[in-house]
């Protein structure tokens, strides 16, 4: 008799996954087991981690792994962190489930110190899946404004009296 192992969702086979068997029948009292045995094990997903920065620009950021594998029932992921650069200096600004970095993570997911660490529901299984952390240029804005001989209030705004005008009244600088 020969078999082959079935396909069971999550696991797969350990070879040898076909096996054959020669019945044997004996007489008497000693019982003969045919049996034929297939052994599995849980299959494993990869989970990338990817650094995603302005459009031309290098060296914005890192993510550190890059990669992980989890068994896709039993396996907990270890996660990765991000690290902005500062030469120039950027900034991290989130963990995303899409290249475009428009659909945030679930934020309980982020701590601190930007380490994302994805959780599964416990009834599902972990798949191939990629995550992206975004860095943008640090950037800082400086206003202008023109003040009269009598100074600023004392809540910060002009008095009255003002000497001129400023143009441009503001301006954005990267750091």
């Amino acid at each position: 008799v020969s078999e082959s192992a079935i396909d069971i969702a999550n696991y797969e086979a350990v070879d040898p996954t076909s096996q054959t068997l020669n019945i044997r029948i004996e007489e008497g009292d000693t019982a003969v087991l045919n049996v034929i045995t297939f052994y599995y094990k849980e299959k494993e997903a990869t989970i990338n981690y990817v650094a995603v920065g302005p459009e031309g620009a290098t060296d914005f950021g890192s993510v550190s792994p890059t990669s992980e594998k989890v068994k896709v029932l039993t396996g907990t992921a270890q996660g990765s962190t991000a690290t902005a650069n500062n030469a120039p200096t950027f900034r991290f600004v989130g963990w995303y489930k899409d290249k475009a970095c428009t659909q945030p993570v679930d934020s309980n997911w982020v701590d601190d110190n930007n380490k994302l660490t994805p959780v599964k529901a416990d009834d599902a299984a972990w798949t191939d899946t990629t995550y992206y952390a975004k860095f943008e240029e640090d950037q800082a804005t400086i206003n202008y404004v023109a003040v009269g001989p009598e100074g600023l209030k004392t809540d910060g705004t002009p008095n009255d009296t003002v000497a001129g005008s400023v143009d441009p009244g503001s301006e954005t600088l990267s750091v």
